[in-house]
């Protein structure tokens, strides 16, 4: 009953706040990240009682991994910033990851490599469970600037996940890649929408970070999705509660990029928060009963007793208090 009444006086509480605390007044933190899908910048704004967070998808950066994602952009062969390219030209063996909004069951691949092709030696499909199966395995040798490598494959394979596997050292340059499309039976090109690499040649880059310790697990943030929804307007939760946040509310950015406007009240629980400060006022709701009972309990026991009645019931024992009280029993024998 003490743990039913702290959830409830938690829920009124985190109403109470979401209605008079705006953590939006208080300086911001902010964090660049590294999302599978390109750059990602979470904001923070936190104080007693409130947290609000925002993730904005940032633009592609020059030669990120993200250039890898859509339809072909890189119009000329050469050294472009709309594809991707890594850390150093021929430093050590690299990889680059993509993913796709679907399973395709793919009759071939796709990968434009936009300057000095012939590097990508492995293909696998990347299972839910991390585990790969290889697609294709060669060596490409060309001399070409530019190429669109087209990999056939035997049998439709449902893919979601593609991991290129590249030999740098053995292709000398920059081994730049603009987009890996799958290529469905009906001949429609699923292009990439997410994409990560070993390295990247990314200016201004700050370093992959993860951005747990600003966007735990209920805002959503950590990896916003939908993909096509997020990299329009962002997303953005706040939660509310003391001392824990207990309850929270999340949704998409307006597209202007002004700040969201919080609606009221939050009905999304922290499942965490919400048990801790239960319990924690549910202590306090117990301690606080205990407290405003017992010594009235102990006074009307007094008053009683000193009337020559039963301490327990109240019943006239006429200061016979060794027979006991035939009325509820206390000090008989049973």
């Amino acid at each position: 009953m003490a743990l039913l009444g702290g959830a409830a006086v938690s829920v009124c509480v985190s109403w109470v706040l979401a209605a008079v605390v705006d953590p939006r007044q208080v300086p911001r933190r902010a964090v660049a990240y590294d999302a599978s899908d390109g750059g990602w910048l979470i904001m923070q704004h936190q104080t007693t009682g409130g947290v609000y967070l925002e993730a904005r998808h940032a633009a592609k950066r020059d030669w990120g991994p993200e250039q890898a994602c859509g339809p072909p952009d890189t119009r000329t062969a050469g050294d472009q910033t709309t594809a991707w390219a890594s850390r150093t030209q021929d430093g050590q063996p690299e990889w680059l990851l993509l993913g796709f909004d679907v399973p395709v069951a793919a009759t071939s691949i796709r990968i434009h490599e936009t300057y000095n092709p012939g590097a990508i030696v492995r293909i696998a499909a990347v299972a839910p469970n991390g585990s790969e199966s290889l697609l294709w395995a060669g060596q490409n040798p060309t001399d070409a600037e530019w190429r669109e490598l087209n990999v056939p494959l035997s049998s439709p394979v449902p893919i979601q996940k593609l991991k290129l596997y590249l030999d740098s050292p053995a292709v000398p340059g920059w081994n730049e890649i603009d987009a890996v499309g799958l290529c469905a039976a009906d001949r429609r090109i699923h292009w990439a929408v997410t994409a990560e690499a070993s390295s990247t040649f990314a200016s201004g880059q700050a370093p992959n970070r993860d951005a747990s310790s600003l966007a735990p697990d209920w805002s959503g943030l950590r990896s916003p999705r939908p993909a096509s929804e997020a990299r329009q307007t962002g997303r953005f939760a706040a939660a509310f509660g003391w001392p824990f946040p207990a309850l929270c509310i999340r949704g998409p950015l307006p597209d202007s990029g002004s700040l969201a406007t919080i609606p009221f009240p939050p009905f999304r629980p922290v499942w965490g928060g919400l048990l801790i400060d239960s319990m924690a006022y549910g202590l306090v709701l117990w301690l606080g009963f205990v407290v405003l009972t017992r010594p009235a309990r102990l006074l009307r026991e007094v008053v009683r007793m000193r009337r020559g009645a039963c301490p327990r019931c109240g019943y006239d024992l006429r200061f016979d208090f060794a027979r006991g009280c035939p009325e509820c029993g206390l000090l008989r024998a049973k």
